[in-house]
């Protein structure tokens, strides 16, 4: 008899830390989750407020990515899924949005209009609003024009395993032999109008 509740108390401590793990397990998960949702929330905040000098890193998991509804976090998922980035392979998200604007006035020492009325304001742009140009004509010799162009560039940081060294022929041979992390950065201007010349990437690696 004592065999049996020996063995049934054995087993209910065998359950009971099995729950206790999972529940703990669960817990930890949750408060992850908080400690995330909590980063996210102070970097909004930060976005949205006047302090434009730095930027907090919203913590995301593949899951908050793919199911948002930020129009942003929409148009980075779409860009790494154009470069078939994989959800595995993604390291980092990032989004920069700018604008360049230049206003310059030409006088000439001769008269360049005759008629005295002639004070047109117009605009010149494309139809996807990526530039535009205002352009001055002013009675007798000013001409005004003021450039501005808009700069949207996605950031995709993935990160890949490559053989070290060429990859052998053959797909047993492959299978052993040694791979290394490779992180790969893609820059996307989206702005037709704007070529990046350099980009340069540095991990430090400790």
């Amino acid at each position: 008899m004592k065999k049996y509740i020996y063995i049934g108390t054995i087993s209910l401590f065998a359950i009971l830390a099995f729950v206790v793990g999972i529940q703990t397990k669960e817990l930890n998960n949750y408060k992850n989750r908080l400690a995330q949702t909590e980063s996210s929330l102070r970097a909004y905040a930060q976005e949205n407020s006047t302090l434009k000098g730095s930027n907090r890193e919203f913590q995301l998991t593949i899951d908050d990515l793919n199911n948002s509804n930020d129009s942003l976090m929409i148009k980075l998922n779409d860009t790494r899924k154009q470069l078939k980035v994989k959800d595995k392979e993604i390291k980092r998200l990032g989004y920069i949005a700018s604008t360049a604007h230049k206003s310059d006035t030409i006088r000439l020492r001769d008269t360049l209009f005759r008629d005295a009325k002639v004070n047109i304001d117009t605009t010149i742009t494309d139809k996807d609003g990526w530039y535009k140009c205002d352009v001055g004509l002013y009675y007798p010799n000013k001409v005004k024009i003021a450039p501005t162009f808009k700069s949207e560039k996605s950031i995709i940081a993935s990160l890949k395993k490559e053989t070290v060294g060429p990859p052998k022929k053959c797909w047993l041979a492959r299978l052993f032999q040694k791979k290394q992390n490779v992180v790969t950065v893609d820059v996307v201007e989206n702005n037709p109008f704007i070529v990046s010349d350099k980009k340069r990437f540095i991990e430090i690696v400790k």
